[in-house]
């Protein structure tokens, strides 16, 4: 008589016992979710981070060439300043700058007075990080200013 009780309370505490086990892999299961979503923000963040801090290289290596200064217009400093006719030479021998440019695309696109665009280097990646950087544009036959954008475009690695 008293074994089918101690058979009773055997299942029962069987059941809990599983039902305990289910219940932690539950938890384990939406802590091991949660993780994997955060980790995923932090390297997304971090993917994007790594992009802009190569577009600034690229775009320190690209103000500062000499390729584009802008001494025919009486400017000596020479960052931040291209110079229109030399934009329009540089597309036939861009493909010499690669150890500069790496996988990316810059292109100046001239805003004001009147829009013109010129693709300088164009080897863009899947994935890109785009940056933008306001520059000026020097056009020695008038001798004057235009205010443009220098596009770049890298693939974080």
């Amino acid at each position: 008589m008293h074994k089918p009780l101690l058979a009773k309370k055997g299942i029962v505490g069987m059941f809990e016992t599983i039902l305990v086990v289910f219940v932690v892999v539950i938890f384990f299961g939406i802590g091991l979710i949660i993780y994997a979503r955060l980790e995923r923000y932090s390297l997304s963040s971090e993917y994007s981070e790594i992009g802009e801090r190569r577009a600034l290289r690229v775009e320190y290596a690209a103000t500062s060439m000499p390729e584009f200064s802008c001494e025919a217009c009486g400017r000596m400093e020479k960052k931040g300043c291209f110079d229109t006719v030399k934009l329009d030479e540089f597309a036939t021998i861009s493909d010499k700058y690669y150890s500069f440019f790496g996988t990316s695309k810059l292109e100046v696109k001239q805003i004001y007075p009147e829009e013109k665009t010129w693709t300088l280097y164009d080897k863009k990646p899947e994935g890109w990080v785009r940056t933008y950087v306001p520059i000026l544009l020097c056009d020695p036959s008038q001798r004057n200013y235009n205010f443009g954008v220098l596009t770049i475009d890298v693939l974080p690695k």
